[in-house]
C-alpha cells in the first residue's frame, strides 16, 4: 500500500482519490495554497490531513507519492519541487510544456532514486489489452482516426482558454492520442501537421495528422461541441471501435467475414494505473 499527498483540490482530483482507495492505497494529505479549500476538501473526501501550501505536502514524512494535478504549466515547477524533496510522483498530462522539461525532470527522478510518472490512463485500462489481442484479427491497418470533443463549460477567462498557462485543445488533450496509438503500435509519430481554429488566447479546435510508420492518423480535438469521441482503427479485414478511448470501457471489433466481438467494462479507471505503480520504481 502507498501512501499518497495530493497538491490542488482540481475537479480530477476526487476521481482519481476513488480509483486509488478501490486499489487499497491510502490519500494521507491534500495541499492547496488556499488552506480553506484544502480542509474542505479533506472534510469532504474523509482525509486526514490538509495543508495551506504544496511545500508542507512534499515535506510530509509520511508521504509515498506526490499526485500532480495542477494546472499545465505548472507541471514542471511542481513536480521538481516535489522530486527535489525525494518524492515519487505521479504527474497529470501533458506531462510538461517541453521536451527540455521533461528531460531534466526524468534525469532529476533518477538523481533522487524516485518514480516519476505521467497520468496517462488509457494505456492501463482492460480495453487497451482486449484492443491490442484483437490487432490481427483486422488484417494491416490502413489508417486511424480519433475525435475528441466535449462542449466544456469554462468561464471566460478560465486558464485552459490560455495557451500560455497550457490551455487549449492540443496541449490539453493530443497527448492521450500520441500515448494511445503509440504504445499500440509500438512506433514514434513522424510527419506531424495540422490547422487550428483559434479562441482569444489558444486553439478551440485543432486538426491534425501524423503517420506511425505507415500507417496514417487524423485527428480532430473540440473544445467547443460534443462529438462521437472514438477511436477508430480501420484494416484490410474490420475495423475496431474504440468508445472515449483516453479511458475506454467499450470496444467494438468487426470483421469483414460479419463476425463481431465486444468489450464491455465499468468502474473507475484509475484503479488499472495504480496497478502498475506498484510495479515500477520509477520511470
Amino acid at each position: 500500500m502507498y501512501k499518497y499527498g495530493i497538491i490542488s483540490t482540481a475537479s480530477i482530483t476526487k476521481r482519481f482519490i476513488d480509483g486509488l482507495r478501490q486499489a487499497g492505497d491510502e490519500v494521507i494529505c491534500i495541499g492547496s495554497r488556499n488552506i480553506e479549500k484544502a480542509k474542505q476538501f479533506a472534510i469532504n473526501n474523509n482525509i486526514d490531513k490538509y495543508y495551506g501550501s504544496y511545500l508542507e505536502v512534499y515535506e510530509d514524512k509520511d508521504v509515498d507519492i506526490v499526485y500532480i494535478p495542477v494546472i499545465n504549466n505548472l507541471h514542471y515547477e511542481c513536480a521538481k519541487d516535489a522530486l527535489l524533496h525525494k518524492k515519487n510522483v505521479v504527474l497529470e498530462k501533458p506531462f510538461t510544456i517541453t521536451p527540455k522539461e521533461a528531460k531534466e525532470l526524468y534525469e532529476l527522478a533518477k538523481e533522487n532514486n524516485c518514480f516519476l510518472f505521467e497520468g496517462v490512463k488509457n494505456l492501463f485500462v482492460p480495453s487497451t489489452k482486449f484492443v491490442e489481442d484483437n490487432l490481427n484479427s483486422i488484417g494491416n491497418i490502413t489508417h486511424i482516426t480519433t475525435a475528441q470533443g466535449i462542449k466544456k463549460p469554462f468561464p471566460e477567462g478560465h486558464w485552459m482558454y490560455d495557451i500560455n498557462q497550457g490551455g487549449g485543445a492540443y496541449i490539453g488533450s493530443a497527448s492521450y492520442v500520441f500515448h494511445y496509438l503509440c504504445y499500440l503500435f509500438n512506433s514514434e509519430v513522424s510527419n506531424l501537421d495540422g490547422t487550428y481554429v483559434p479562441s482569444s488566447n489558444s486553439d478551440l479546435i485543432c486538426n491534425f495528422s501524423f503517420n506511425l510508420g505507415k500507417i496514417k492518423v487524423n485527428s480532430i480535438i473540440d473544445m467547443s461541441k460534443d462529438l462521437d469521441n472514438k477511436c477508430i482503427i480501420y484494416g484490410e479485414l474490420g475495423k475496431i471501435t474504440i468508445d472515449e478511448f483516453w479511458r475506454s470501457h467499450h470496444v467494438i471489433v468487426e470483421t469483414s467475414d460479419g463476425r463481431v466481438k465486444e468489450f464491455n467494462d465499468e468502474g473507475n479507471e484509475f484503479v488499472h494505473d495504480s496497478s502498475v505503480w506498484h510495479k515500477i520504481s520509477y520511470y
